[in-house]
């Protein structure tokens, strides 16, 4: 029996397309704090709670969110093309009221964000905000010749 390399990819990868876990890269402390998180199906930009977009909009400086889904095109550099999003949604779970949200950011280098959001009755508030980077590892054969990755995130300052 063969098994199809698509569906090998899709065993290997979340809803939102990516090899880990949202929470799992967040600091110890932070991942306490959003337990139990799920990915979100189907991982969109307007899967997320309005208010949870609204706040996001307002921590970038925009009036309104305009961010890409994870499977569609966005500007990474620093040269703009109209009616084309700099950021894009990369992953993001929930857990109750708590919201984690991975996104990437265009520019002069490509930026990666986290941030943690509680959804409260009278608004949203940021638990945590940070950058995420991945670093590779040197390899140890042939075979792997790019290396082990590793992920992490870690806090940035207000």
């Amino acid at each position: 029996m063969t098994i199809p390399v698509a569906m090998i990819l899709a065993a290997a990868l979340n809803a939102c397309g990516v090899g880990w876990d949202p929470v799992q890269v967040l600091p110890v402390e932070v991942r306490r704090e959003v337990a139990g998180a799920k990915v979100i199906t189907p991982c969109r930009v307007s899967a997320l709670p309005e208010g949870i977009r609204d706040h996001l909009a307002e921590t970038i400086g925009e009036k309104k969110l305009v961010m890409a889904d994870p499977d569609k095109a966005w500007n990474s550099s620093c040269l703009q093309h109209e009616g084309v999003p700099s950021r894009q949604l990369v992953a993001a779970a929930s857990s109750g009221s708590r919201w984690v949200v991975h996104y990437r950011e265009g520019g002069e280098a490509v930026s990666e964000w986290a941030i943690v959001l509680e959804l409260e009755a009278r608004g949203v508030r940021t638990l945590w905000r940070g950058s995420c980077t991945e670093r590779r590892r040197a390899a140890g054969s042939r075979r792997d010749a790019l290396g082990k990755a590793t992920r992490d995130c870690t806090a940035v300052l207000p």
